[in-house]
């Protein structure tokens, strides 16, 4: 629950991103846009590679507390783009 701590300053709204957040967005961004061409020409490889590259991030997460989440939601928004263009 502290990630929420993070999302929510003292006054119950939400924080800016930072320069680093963003980066990390549009650093994963490109990933999850081949995720989802992938699984749009090849679907069970692009489940694979997603749940791969999703186990990564949490494993990640879990070892070395990164805030994976802000990596994830990069890749999800990629995901979303690209299913919407194709």
């Amino acid at each position: 629950m502290n990630f929420l701590k993070e999302l929510w300053n003292n006054e119950g709204r939400p924080q800016a991103m930072s320069l680093l957040d963003i980066w990390r967005v549009v650093l994963h961004f490109p990933v999850g846009c081949f995720a989802g061409w992938l699984i749009s020409v090849m679907p069970v490889i692009g489940v694979v590679f997603s749940l791969g590259f999703l186990t990564y991030e949490v494993v990640e997460d879990w070892r070395i507390a990164d805030r994976g989440y802000k990596d994830i939601f990069g890749f999800l928004l990629g995901i979303a783009v690209i299913s919407v263009i194709l």
